[in-house]
């Protein structure tokens, strides 16, 4: 998954940018997520921790991305 991908996930379940920048801030006012930008997708292991971190599966990332 690419960055604007995990923030567009994100976004759809209850997170907002907090602050922009070199890494964006996510939060849902309980967790705050930063998000790491780079070109091209990001490592499997970085957007698994990320999900994780926000209380999410990367299955559900999956299934979110194919619905598109």
């Amino acid at each position: 998954m690419t960055t604007l991908e995990i923030i567009g996930f994100l976004e759809a379940n209850g997170f907002w940018k907090l602050r922009t920048g070199r890494h964006p801030i996510m939060t849902n006012g309980e967790k705050t997520l930063p998000i790491p930008v780079h070109k091209g997708d990001l490592p499997k292991g970085t957007v698994s921790g990320i999900l994780q971190q926000a209380g999410f599966r990367t299955k559900q990332a999956k299934e979110w991305k194919e619905r598109g």
